[in-house]
């Protein structure tokens, strides 16, 4: 995942995130676009495969990976991982038959129990677990 941030010392920042087919609803201005388009990568449209989230404050809290914000993201990005190893489905961000939302480290899915099994099931084939008691 792409996380990129402008000039961390000014008051107001702009952090962009890459979620691909979020079709974005928020507005990109121009002025944005081109603020994304030179800091970022060339993107005709990029609300089709980013967000972006206005940050107001000197710096960010710590690191970006130990903030309630980093945390939110990597547990989405999780969640997001075992659902396409599982095979469920390809593009969970906008899937009809599971959801999932992430506070911090604390996530939640929504889904039919057999699917809910899949995820258990990649999540264990993925991880590390230690064979002795």
């Amino acid at each position: 995942m792409h996380c990129l941030s402008t000039a961390l010392e000014r008051v107001d920042n702009i952090l962009f995130v890459h979620l691909p087919q979020i079709n974005s609803k928020a507005e990109w201005t121009e002025k944005l676009t081109k603020l994304f388009n030179k800091h970022v990568c060339k993107h005709e449209n990029p609300s089709e495969d980013w967000i972006y989230l206005e940050v107001e404050g000197l710096t960010f809290s710590g690191l970006s990976t130990k903030t309630t914000l980093g945390n939110t993201l990597r547990t989405l990005l999780y969640i997001y991982h075992y659902i396409r190893a599982a095979g469920i489905d390809p593009e969970p961000w906008i899937s009809k038959i599971i959801k999932f939302a992430a506070s911090g480290d604390d996530g939640v899915t929504l889904c039919a129990a057999k699917i809910g099994d899949l995820i258990a099931e990649a999540i264990k084939s993925k991880t590390t677990r230690d064979t002795e008691p």
